[in-house]
């Protein structure tokens, strides 16, 4: 009798703790077992996520939920996922009720305060958007800035391929363009955003660790973002101080808090540089030092990550398929852009172009996220079902934009026509849905200006100036997704110089824009507006890629627009351009200024004409 009371004492907790566990985990289930999905999803909180996170395909799991079940199906006892666009746009109106939920905690960087993206506060969220929109659109700066930190970026990487990467003939030097592309996407957003670039592209390496701080610190979100209850351990003050990255580290987030910090400091306090770039629009909007820090941080981090993806992606089904490949050429190859880097208008009105960037980002969205937002306490019904208050909706990216209602019955082919030959209706539904890449209303991407202007020119251009091939169209890539981020690299590729006619006319273009631009602009700004021109001319036509000092050039090149009067350098000008390049290339300079001023538009309205003299003055 004594031994059965002892066993009850004993087991009765443990019995009734079970039991509590089973009525909680019914009580879960019943909650919201009329919405279809996988049964364990339904019992066992996050252990179907944590599954599929372990195999790295959770945006793969997700996409056969969906397929099997419907436009809303349950993947844990508290979470849905849709792809219904239309959904979508009613939680993330601008007055939805719908507000960001648990999965947007996760990804702050520090314990101590939220950046744009992880705040959950909707007021201080509004609060923080209205102050930084015009930093991100370029209202505060000017679109022409914009382009301006593109367009010098974008020549760094032509000068870092002319160097070391052209192939020909017999000659292979392969490269990562993945890599490249990085470099790119990285110096392009801290140009913007500081106004002065980190220098991947200049270093042609990962000169701040970002590449191995990116690998290091996806995974760590990606089980935050599986197991939430890590992600609050690891962030209880006790913990953080220890296992939280600070910004004394020497490599990953802590080493990037750290660029962020000293590079914010200067902005602040005594002795402060004030500078016309994004930061300083966030400044001049009342974000404080800790704040800009945080953005800082989240700028280069998305702003870097989602474009490089883009860029890849659309460049790697572009020369795998060539049908696609050579009418993009010939369309390029046609239209007369500006030189050397065509214009963010130009690049809009190249319709084959934006085709191509459409289907990209259909059929591979760079960012596949869960992004839940929380239903409203009030509940609401969805596809005819009542879903109670607090339950979790997430974002169904991976087949998200392959419905063959919106977009045809072929949604898995990288086809760009469909855009051009869907009616204006269609195309605009089509439009309508995409844009969802970018979030909706209140939850908007900030950054999607400043991206579709870097793909637009960097597409462009790269495909206006060479032919890109992969080395092994066998291997292709290596490419794996990580909390909806993608990581893709050993994309080698053979790039050629492509023939030179376009170049020809470009300089033509260029030194006649630059006489008309010259009369037009104040005594003080010649030199960079005019003369920063001509040495990217110089450099880019004359094809002397190994010429130290070139950028000297740019003051002589400008005066000598600006004079109109003297047809040849003087002794002293010469001199100055026979230290830097060779006499026979100042001579073609001579002949080229001689010849635009002496002739003029008119003379230069014959293609003939102008290839024939190109071809006469440049070497």
């Amino acid at each position: 009798m004594a031994l059965s009371i002892l066993t009850l004492i004993i087991f009765a907790p443990i019995f009734l703790s079970a039991l509590k566990i089973c009525y909680y985990r019914a009580k879960q289930y019943h909650r919201l077992s009329h919405v279809p999905g996988p049964w364990i999803a339904g019992v066992f909180p996050r252990l179907w996520t944590i599954i599929s996170t372990a195999r790295n395909t959770l945006h793969l799991d997700h996409a056969a939920v969906l397929k099997k079940y419907g436009p809303l199906a349950r993947i844990d006892p508290n979470t849905l996922i849709t792809n219904d666009p239309e959904l979508i746009r009613k939680m993330n109106a601008v007055r939805s009720p719908y507000q960001k939920g648990e999965w947007y905690d996760l990804m702050s960087f520090t314990i101590d305060r939220n950046h744009l993206f992880s705040e959950t506060n909707e007021e201080r969220h509004s609060a923080l958007r209205a102050r930084m929109a015009q930093g991100y659109s370029g209202s505060d700066l000017g679109n022409a800035y914009l382009e301006e930190c593109v367009n010098g970026r974008l020549l760094d990487l032509f000068d870092l391929i002319s160097a070391k990467y052209l192939s020909s003939g017999g000659t292979l030097r392969s490269v990562d363009i993945s890599r490249l592309f990085l470099y790119l996407a990285a110096d392009v957003i801290t140009d913007i955003a500081f106004r002065e670039p980190f220098g991947f592209l200049k270093a042609d390496s990962d000169v701040h660790g970002y590449i191995a701080t990116q690998e290091e610190l996806l995974p760590v979100f990606e089980w935050f973002s599986a197991i939430p209850a890590m992600a609050k351990l690891v962030k209880h003050p006790w913990i953080a101080k220890y296992a939280m990255p600070k910004t004394t580290d020497k490599t990953g987030l802590g080493y990037m808090l750290g660029v962020a910090k000293r590079t914010v400091e200067q902005r602040f306090g005594p002795g402060k540089i004030v500078k016309n770039d994004m930061l300083g629009s966030f400044i001049g909007h009342g974000l404080d030092q800790k704040q800009c820090e945080q953005e800082a941080v989240l700028q280069v981090v998305a702003g870097t990550d989602t474009t490089v993806t883009s860029l890849r992606t659309i460049t790697m089904y572009i020369i795998t398929h060539p049908q696609v490949y050579h009418k993009l050429k010939d369309e390029i190859d046609k239209a007369r852009l500006t030189y050397p880097i065509l214009t963010d208008k130009e690049a809009k009105n190249l319709p084959y172009l934006q085709a191509c960037i459409a289907e990209g980002m259909r059929i591979f969205p760079p960012v596949t996220g869960l992004f839940c937002k929380r239903v409203p306490p009030e509940g609401d019904t969805i596809h005819g079902k009542f879903i109670p208050g607090g339950t979790e909706i997430a974002y169904g990216a991976w087949n998200f934009y392959k419905d063959p209602a919106i977009f045809g019955e072929d949604v898995d082919v990288f086809r760009p026509e469909r855009w051009l030959e869907a009616t204006e209706e269609q195309a605009a539904t089509m439009r309508k849905t995409t844009d969802l890449i970018f979030g909706y209303g209140k939850y908007q991407c900030l950054g999607k200006p400043i991206a579709m202007l870097e793909l637009g020119k960097a597409l462009a251009e790269i495909f206006r100036r060479y032919d890109v091939s992969l080395v092994d169209p066998l291997k292709g890539w290596k490419c794996y997704n990580r909390n909806g981020f993608f990581f893709q690299s050993e994309m080698f590729v053979r790039i050629v110089e492509q023939s030179r006619t376009d170049q020809q006319h470009g300089l033509i273009d260029l030194a006649l824009q630059n006489h008309s631009l010259s009369s037009s602009v104040p005594d003080s700004h010649r030199g960079g507006v005019v003369g920063n021109r001509y040495a990217k001319l110089w450099r880019v036509c004359f094809r002397k890629s190994n010429l130290r000092g070139i950028d000297g050039l740019h003051s002589i090149a400008a005066a000598k627009f600006d004079r109109g009067s003297d047809d040849t350098l003087s002794i002293n000008e010469a001199k100055s351009v026979e230290r830097i390049v060779p006499s026979s290339l100042s001579q073609s300079i001579n002949d080229v200024l001689k010849f635009v001023r002496a002739r003029g538009s008119t003379a230069l309205a014959s293609k003939q004409l102008q290839l024939r003299t190109l071809r006469k003055f440049i070497p």
